[in-house]
C-alpha cells in the first residue's frame, strides 16, 4: 500500500481503503488467531476510518461521503 500511495497509483481513498481491508483479511486468514500479528490488525482495524481518512488526505485522494 505504501508503495501504491508513493507511486499515486490510487484514484480514490475507496481504492485505499479495499487494499486495507484485504491485508486485514489475509492477516487474520494466514495468521493464529492469538498472534500479535492479528492482534494488531484487530487493533488497526478500529482506527481505519481515521488512519484512512488521514492517508487520503495526505495523498489527495478523492473521498466519497458513502
Amino acid at each position: 500500500m505504501k508503495k501504491k500511495l508513493e507511486n499515486d497509483e490510487y484514484r480514490s481513498a475507496q481504492q485505499m481503503q479495499k487494499d486495507f481491508m484485504l491485508v486485514m483479511s489475509n492477516c487474520r486468514q494466514f495468521n493464529a488467531p492469538d498472534s500479535d500479528i492479528v492482534k494488531e490488525a484487530q487493533r488497526q482495524t478500529l482506527l481505519r476510518p481515521k488512519l484512512l481518512k488521514e492517508a487520503a488526505l495526505k495523498n489527495d485522494l478523492f473521498i466519497s461521503e458513502e
